[in-house]
């Protein structure tokens, strides 16, 4: 979770510089995360975890809608 106990500006400065990573380096990222916000700030695929076993598996909306 890159962002627990951080405060306001350095979460949102760490989510731009993953952002840019991301986005504009064509780089991918592995993050863990219980914050929805976050990961659909950050995130284009997600997969959801139960007990070590991959549940689910898609973009932010896929998982929402299920």
């Amino acid at each position: 979770e890159p962002t627990t106990g951080m405060d306001a500006r350095a979460k949102r400065f760490l989510w731009n510089c993953i952002l840019t990573l991301t986005r504009k380096d064509h780089k991918s990222i592995v993050i863990t995360s219980h914050s929805m916000e976050e990961c659909e700030t950050l995130c284009n695929r997600l997969v959801i975890m139960v007990t070590g076993e991959f549940k689910c598996l898609g973009s932010v909306q896929h998982l929402k809608a299920k």
